[in-house]
């Protein structure tokens, strides 16, 4: 089941920066649901269990903050949605997000922030979802790395569909954070 206004990506697929390593995803754009920033967000659940990644470059030694907007995929009901965030190979954390009461238009997306510290000059940012079945999974967005110099990567990518039409909303920028 691929959701009106969704794009399904299988492993192997890329979307922006990002590569599907497993299952598949649903890249849900435009009216669908409530993003937390901007016009689309990820259901790290499209037709089976899925997970994303994106190879950063890095600096060892460089502690840098990473933030994302977690929620869940309310279609499927109340369930406490898991997922896991990896930076190279340390699992960072295993948050979860209760979607009882939720619905598309009140997803109450939460942020989740984290100080990680990069080991070599690319590092491997991987979620994971850890709900196994088909369709409503974990709602992943707005994810970003910041330097101590307050440089900001927005990784979420420029998105295209598959017939590489551009998805308006997502664009890679880099440049500082005035408001930290």
């Amino acid at each position: 089941f691929v959701p009106s206004g969704a794009t399904l990506y299988t492993a192997g697929q890329t979307f922006g920066n990002w590569i599907v390593d497993s299952g598949s995803i649903d890249l849900l754009a435009g009216s669908f649901w409530q993003a937390a920033n901007g016009l689309q967000s990820v259901d790290l659940n499209g037709v089976s269990t899925g997970s994303v990644y994106q190879d950063l470059a890095t600096t060892p030694g460089q502690t840098y903050r990473l933030r994302f907007a977690m929620s869940g995929n309310p279609e499927g009901g109340s369930r406490l949605m898991q997922m896991e965030v990896w930076w190279d190979a340390t699992l960072i954390d295993i948050p979860s997000f209760d979607t009882t009461g939720h619905s598309d238009w009140d997803m109450e997306w939460g942020y989740r922030e984290y100080a990680v510290v990069a080991s070599t000059n690319t590092t491997r940012l991987r979620f994971k979802s850890l709900m196994n079945d088909c369709c409503w999974g974990p709602a992943l967005d707005d994810v970003w790395v910041s330097d101590s110099a307050l440089s900001i990567y927005t990784i979420s990518g420029r998105v295209t569909d598959t017939s590489n039409n551009p998805i308006s909303g997502v664009i890679i920028s880099a440049g500082s954070d005035a408001s930290t």
